[in-house]
């Protein structure tokens, strides 16, 4: 919240301040009504990951993604009050499927690296498409898109993504897409097959229906 402060009063000056170009539009994102577009860069678990499906990756998948347990440690937005829920994220009353919410139903654009087992892409498809009922439910699902590349450098932008971001009004922004998935299936007898979406299976975590809001 102080950082979200710190920004409002930095888009206050722009404001009112002449002759600097810059777009006020273009600064952050949640809890700042004047932000028309956020867009969320490989933010990983503590970020667009869901804490649950990230344990699950980690703990029943045996996929090496970082949990609540480790980013507890090194990132300072999170509240001491926090640790209590790391060992058990499961108690906890929210997860980051709901973080969408506080952007809509402004443009959020989630940008995503499936090449870094690290980040959770799997948790991080499953928390955002499932927060993207949000905005289905408020009947502007255009508004928010989420796209998911590999084979590129962390926090590297993708040639494929380009145009959702440098304003190339030909390109169709409703963007859901990936190109992750999780099996070990080579064609060998027995395998398993490959999961599609990441790995995401929504009716192992969604067992609800989107309401309509508007």
């Amino acid at each position: 919240m102080a950082w979200t402060w710190g920004i409002a009063r930095i888009i206050d000056v722009l404001e009112t301040t002449e002759g600097h170009g810059i777009d006020v539009k273009k600064l952050a994102g949640a809890f700042e009504p004047r932000i028309a577009l956020t867009l969320v860069q490989e933010s990983g678990s503590g970020g667009a990951g869901s804490w649950r499906i990230s344990d699950y990756m980690l703990n029943d998948q045996n996929i090496t993604t970082q949990t609540a347990t480790e980013i507890v440690q090194e990132n300072v937005w999170f509240s001491p009050n926090f640790n209590q829920f790391v060992g058990n994220v499961t108690s906890l009353p929210i997860d980051h499927h709901l973080l969408p919410a506080l952007v809509a139903p402004r443009g959020l654009l989630v940008i995503d690296n499936t090449g870094i087992a690290w980040l959770g892409p799997e948790s991080v498809w499953g928390a955002q498409s499932t927060g993207r009922k949000i905005y289905e439910a408020l009947g502007v699902a255009s508004s928010m898109g989420v796209a998911q590349e590999g084979n590129h450098n962390h926090c590297a932008l993708p040639a494929d993504e380009a145009p959702f971001v440098f304003e190339d009004q030909p390109a169709n922004t409703t963007v859901m897409t990936t190109d992750g998935a999780v099996g070990p299936d080579d064609g060998a007898p027995g395998d398993d097959p490959i999961i599609p979406n990441a790995g995401f299976v929504e009716s192992l975590w969604v067992d609800w229906s989107v309401p309509r809001l508007a």
